[in-house]
């Protein structure tokens, strides 16, 4: 959204939390069957999200820690219960519409450790959100409050802090943009060069590209078609272009093979992120970056199943969606099914990042444990993807060099032009 002191009457505001991966536009009742009295909410290790216990006018809740939304956004089960009703409409502009949403202003905001301070909050429809994280989730805590934190990556999970730890002192100080008090880094694609990309931990897939680079990409073989997939964000659950990547540099790194959804705005999301030793100081506009000599640059896993299961608790798993004609539909799968193990495994001792690799591996039977009400089946899935991974790369001919060229010179003319 855009900062504050935009928000006039009818203004345009921009919510951008954006869920790539795991998002199923599904019901988001829970099967109470499924979660066990001893279990917690799924946490980091279950959605690859930084969830925190915040507190909102004096109502506690889960809050996501979101460095995409530069405001506070509340679900309208929350902002019900707000002392004042005092309000204004804002036009909010969503990846996908265009929706009048209220703005409550000097509401208190705070979040563990932390305290509360009065800021505007908006209110927008969280429900498909909570598909993936939970219906106890009702905030999403922007940068109207994470601005004045230290964000650091490269430990078990991202932590936000008051102040940059002792470990940071040998690390490599380099500049911090903003564009509408979000964090942007340059990320580095093939043909295209250089582009800003929002540091966005609201956002659980590695990258989402915007469409017109994406559309360029391929156009130049240096990106391929991945089908298609539903994400979700403020504006509810839509089906998303996702390719793959040839190559990206990333601080002064290179990645082969990235998957990444296409949508309206460029963003680097948390399993990108998470590679890197990284403290992002937000007061100081500033970012340090710690030794890369050991880092991972292994692709990331892409999904293989055509199945989406979610963490309903950190020892419950649910099936919340079935491509059509996917292994995992063939196989007999079921949107609701609840998965007592998956290749071997319980619930309890997995992680999201460790059912997307078993997901991943192409060729392999995996077996599932399911309870369909008080049904109890056993299936094999062959893992199969739609499209061919790792790509078969063609070489660089004279007419992607020709193209590569012609864009250069389209850049510079609009360079010119703008002056």
């Amino acid at each position: 959204m855009e900062p504050k002191t935009r928000m006039t009457s009818f203004c345009t505001v921009i919510f951008s939390a954006v869920f790539v991966l795991t998002m199923i536009g599904v019901s988001t009742s829970t099967n109470t069957a499924a979660c066990s009295a001893i279990a917690a909410p799924p946490g980091y290790e279950q959605l690859g999200l930084i969830l925190t216990d915040g507190i909102i006018d004096g109502v506690k809740t889960r809050c996501i820690l979101d460095t995409g939304s530069t405001v506070t956004v509340v679900d309208p089960t929350l902002s019900r219960r707000f002392t004042s009703n005092s309000s204004k409409l804002l036009k909010a502009r969503l990846p996908s519409a265009v929706k009048t949403v209220k703005a409550f202003e000097n509401v208190k905001v705070g979040f563990e450790g932390f305290p509360a301070i009065q800021t505007t909050v908006v209110e927008l429809d969280l429900e498909s959100i909570q598909a993936i994280v939970g219906t106890e989730m009702r905030g999403v805590i922007g940068m109207d409050l994470l601005a004045s934190r230290v964000l650091i990556f490269g430990g078990v999970e991202p932590v936000f802090s008051k102040s940059l730890p002792e470990s940071t002192k040998g690390y490599k100080r380099v500049p911090l943009d903003f564009h509408l008090s979000c964090p942007v880094l340059p990320l580095t694609l093939p043909v295209v060069g250089n582009r800003d990309f929002k540091v966005d931990t609201g956002n659980n897939g590695c990258l989402d590209i915007d469409n017109k680079l994406a559309d360029i990409l391929v156009r130049s073989g240096q990106a391929v078609e991945a089908g298609r997939l539903q994400t979700s964000d403020g504006s509810g659950a839509r089906m998303n272009r996702a390719i793959v990547i040839k190559e990206i540099s990333f601080l002064g790194t290179k990645f082969p093979d990235v998957f990444a959804m296409v949508g309206d705005v460029n963003q680097i999301g948390i399993p990108l992120l998470s590679r890197f030793e990284l403290a992002f100081d937000f007061p100081n506009k500033c970012c340090f970056i710690g030794d890369a000599i050991d880092l991972d640059t292994t692709p990331f896993p892409v999904d293989a199943s055509g199945l989406r299961i979610v963490f309903r608790s950190t020892a419950s798993l649910v099936v919340l969606n079935v491509e059509d004609e996917s292994p995992g539909a063939i196989a007999g799968v079921k949107n609701g099914d609840e998965v007592l193990r998956l290749d071997g495994k319980m619930p309890s001792e997995l992680t999201r990042d460790l059912l997307c690799e078993i997901k991943a591996q192409e060729g392999k039977t995996i077996q599932l444990s399911l309870q369909r009400g008080n049904e109890v089946k056993e299936v094999d899935i062959l893992l199969k993807r739609r499209f061919e991974y790792p790509p078969k790369w063609r070489s660089s001919t004279v007419d992607d060099v020709d193209f590569a060229e012609s864009l250069k010179n389209h850049g510079l003319r609009e360079m010119r032009r703008r002056k």
